[in-house]
């Protein structure tokens, strides 16, 4: 290593050797493979050592990545830079024993001398391998070296003679010529169809035909000497010259203007007054009025045009089926960005994940706390504080925000409409929301991009970091704008936080919806749910009238429901909820539709019900209280920890428990497609937002799973690793075309949370995002006949079950004519009422019956008194 070391880069010290150190001028820097490809530095290595690239392409890396690119420690070298491009040298050997691997030469002098360095090592290079092979070529056995022969001069010895002797030729018997003919009309003829062809004398011997017969000549044979002759197959080659360019340029110049419509009489006679008439116009103003918004969206689309587009996105995939996924291309979920914090997601998993409206690459993430009973008990129930974390893409080591609360969070909401504003729920069951004008200058957006130091900061807010010499980013925090009352909250944590459509409200006491004079369209309540069964309605219109500077911080909700179990009792312990599509403020002549008021809950038990929040009774609400709970089903075996609503079908929902997912519509009591039960369990789902067949389902494995209905009901189409944890809640970024960044919007974005606090950022091939042809029809059919099938097979369950009683009523019958007695049919119920016993509890009522006589003959237990 020391004998490679440059002269320039080292310095005598005494007798000791000094420790190299970059030449003035020259940046030593370590760069990654990724930072390599990105500046176009891929193919450097031991066989391309010195390499330029301009200063633009370094700036535009350190601009868009930011902290994480390479290039940031020599940022400002850069930037004071002398000349356009830059030199990058491979440090193969470490010369500084710094660990870097790369040298940046960041003045010309420094280039300069990086380019003879670099000559001079080639020349030395080549020599050393000349000599290589000379060395290699002396040294092989066996072959000796090859004399080289030298020129001499010519020497006749007379083979010329014999050349001049062999090519004198004469002619010395005059030529013979030979004319055959023949009289035309023989031509055709039938008898003289004969061709003429050679005949062996051998066959003619004895014939007549035999002409001449062979004899000896006696003349002696006389034998010609062979000549050799030359001949030139290929005619002369000469040489031409074509002028292929034009003739000598000539500048030349245009001059043109714009073509203007002058009348006739403003010719001849120059008359201001009808020019002016023509062009104050009104058929001219409406053509103008017409044309400027598309010459100004022409000219912003020129100059806002994205330099990041994908340009074979819009083009169409080589399969033209609805599967296609063994031949295709690429179908695996790709994982864009991962987001953590040690401050405050350590030991924690993620509960809730959103996106920001009307941000693109803005997402937030609430944690909790993973404790078990015992421990919780151990602790005496005191809940630390909990916070939601906003990423953005541009920063993935520092939270853009910090939302605080005083119990962690375990579900919140982006206000769809005022991203400023977040509802959140909190774990001891309060309800708080935060707004995040506080910590914006007026004007921008919670995607904006701006830096933590141009904050706009006031009374609500904190700021946490570091001070002294530590340069650590300080993330804005923000607390609580207002909580709710104790008393007036849940009873346990909360689970779901939703917020109603624009313009929505609910009123009391029925909770029905209020009717809406001057449409705004911003959305002011939003409902939580508990496993308590409460559904309550907060409002935050009234909310926000309130005076802060009387530190009045608490809000109370304005309607409450609590859920029942249907038919059995008890209140049903609420984990999810989804309001319908159809939720809208009621028409003008006050009329609303039928399905408004409906919505889904799960619950901890594996129940799927369908709620009304409005209470049946009077208009006076004189009779409300009535049950809410309209329908209850049984539908996993444990908690319902997922649901979610198809953005193709309204009335169409997906929930996950256990180990199996179930789609169901509005207005049944059985789902209409049920999964097989997979090996592990099931923790969130999502459907594609633009295919409406494909389902996304988190597991507790750490693996997400596609399916697509159409191509594989059985198995998943396609199954992801993300991590070795278990996963939590996932949610799909679905921007509106309204949105600023819409356009942006063709990579489809799917946020996943795990069990270890990491927020993961996974982007879904192009495969599985594009619509297939026809798909939204199949789609259909295919639920309508799984409506079909699961309405036939209730109905066979049904008809089995009253064939099976049946057979019962006949046994108990003839067993009862047989015994010269009728048995009662309450003495086959078991006290059950009118509901008879299945088959197998009449059997265990046989046993139980049995048991009993025998221990009673056994002596070991008493024999049952006798009813009178």
């Amino acid at each position: 290593r020391a004998a490679r070391r440059r002269p320039s880069a080292c310095r005598a010290m005494g007798d000791e050797e000094a420790a190299a150190v970059p030449s003035p001028g020259v940046e030593s820097i370590f760069l990654t493979g990724g930072t390599l490809t990105i500046v176009g530095l891929d193919d450097m290595g031991p066989g391309l050592r010195l390499k330029s690239v301009s200063k633009e392409t370094l700036l535009a890396d350190v601009q868009y990545r930011g902290a994480i690119s390479d290039f940031t420690i020599i940022k400002n070298q850069i930037g004071k830079a002398d000349c356009e491009s830059l030199w990058v040298r491979y440090n193969e050997d470490d010369v500084y024993g710094d660990g870097n691997n790369f040298e940046v030469a960041v003045t010309k002098a420094a280039g300069e001398a990086f380019e003879m360095e670099d000559a001079e090592r080639a020349v030395a290079a080549e020599a050393e391998k000349a000599a290589a092979l000379l060395a290699a070529e002396e040294h092989k056995p066996g072959r000796k070296k090859k004399v080289k022969p030298v020129s001499k001069p010519w020497v006749s010895l007379g083979s010329e003679l014999e050349i001049a002797a062999e090519t004198l030729v004469t002619d010395k018997h005059p030529r013979i010529v030979v004319q055959v003919f023949r009289k035309r009309s023989h031509f055709g003829t039938e008898e003289k169809k004969k061709k003429l062809a050679d005949v062996d004398a051998i066959t003619l011997w004895n014939s007549a035909s035999m002409e001449c017969r062979p004899f000896k000549e006696k003349t002696p044979s006389t034998y010609f000497s062979e000549a050799d002759c030359a001949t030139q197959a290929v005619p002369s080659i000469c040489e031409t010259a074509t002028q292929a360019t034009p003739g000598v340029s000539k500048p030349m110049a245009t001059q043109y203007e714009p073509r203007r419509q002058v009348l006739e009489s403003s010719i001849q006679s120059d008359d201001d007054a009808s020019r002016e008439k023509l062009e104050t116009s009104q058929k001219l103003k409406t053509f103008l009025d017409k044309v400027n918004p598309r010459m100004r969206g022409a000219l912003q689309q020129n100059e806002l045009y994205d330099i990041f587009t994908d340009d074979f996105a819009s083009l169409a995939d080589d399969e033209s089926g609805l599967g296609g996924g063994r031949n295709g291309g690429s179908t695996s979920l790709v994982e864009m960005h991962s987001f953590t914090s040690l401050k405050y997601n350590k030991g924690k998993a993620v509960s809730c994940i959103d996106w920001a409206p009307d941000a693109f690459g803005v997402v937030a993430a609430s944690c909790v706390e993973t404790v078990s009973f015992e421990a919780g008990v151990a602790s005496g129930g005191v809940s630390k504080r909990g916070a939601v974390l906003v990423w953005d893409f541009e920063d993935p080591i520092h939270p853009k925000f910090v939302l605080e609360a005083p119990h962690d969070v375990h579900a919140f909401q982006w206000n769809p409409t005022n991203p400023s504003l977040v509802a959140g729920g909190l774990a001891n069951g309060q309800v708080c929301f935060w707004d995040l004008a506080d910590l914006l200058k007026p004007g921008d957006k919670v995607g904006s991009g701006s830096g933590s130091s141009s904050v706009g900061m006031s009374s609500g807010v904190i700021v946490s970091g570091t001070t002294g010499t530590d340069k650590e980013k300080q993330v804005p925090v923000c607390q609580p704008k207002f909580v709710s009352e104790v008393q007036e909250s849940h009873v346990s944590c909360v689970t779901d936080v939703t917020w109603l459509p624009p313009d929505v409200g609910v009123s009391k006491p029925r909770g029905e919806i209020q009717k809406v004079l001057n449409p705004t369209g911003v959305t002011n309540f939003f409902a939580t749910t508990s496993a308590d069964g409460k559904v309550l309605f907060w409002d935050l219109s009234t909310t926000m009238r309130k005076d802060t500077k009387r530190r009045d911080f608490f809000f109370n909700p304005t309607y409450k429901i609590a859920l029942g179990r249907g038919e059995q009792s008890g209140a049903m312990q609420c984990v999810k909820i989804s309001f319908s599509p159809e939720l809208r403020p009621p028409a003008r002549d006050g009329s609303v539709s039928a399905n408004a008021s409906l919505f889904f809950a799960t619950s901890a038990d594996g129940e799927v019900a369908q709620c009304d929040f409005v209470a049946p009774g009077d208009e006076d609400g004189s009779q409300a209280g009535g049950e809410h709970t309209k329908l209850c089903v049984m539908a996993h075996s444990e908690a319902v920890r997922s649901i979610a609503r198809s953005p193709f079908f309204p009335d169409l929902v997906i929930t996950v428990g256990a180990s199996s997912f179930k789609l169901w519509r509005e207005g049944q009591a059985f789902p209409i497609f049920s999964s097989p039960q997979l090996p592990a369990k099931l923790c969130g789902c999502a459907f594609s937002p633009t295919r409406p067949t494909v389902v996304f389902i988190a597991k507790d494995d750490g693996v997400v799973e596609t399916w697509d209905l159409l191509d594989r009901s059985h198995e998943p189409y396609l199954a992801t690793r993300v991590n070795s944890t278990g996963l939590g809640p996932i949610k799909f970024l679905t921007p509106q075309p309204g949105d600023a960044h819409f356009h942006k919007s063709r990579e489809q974005l799917l946020a996943v949370g795990d069990a270890g606090g990491v927020l993961h950022v996974l982007r879904t091939p192009r495969q599985l995002r594009k619509p297939k042809p026809r798909e939204l029809e199949r789609t259909e059919a295919f639920l309508e006949r799984e409506a079909q099938r699961a309405v036939d097979s209730v109905e066979r369950g049904l008809q089995r079950e009253a064939a099976s009683a049946s057979r019962e009523d006949a046994v108990s019958a003839a067993s009862v004519g047989a015994a010269g007695g009728e048995e009662k049919p309450a003495a086959r119920r078991r006290g059950r009422g009118d509901k008879e016993l299945s088959e197998d509890e009449r059997r265990e009522a046989e046993y139980m019956a049995l048991e009993q006589a025998f221990m009673v003959e056994m002596g070991l237990r008493e024999a049952p008194m006798k009813e009178e």
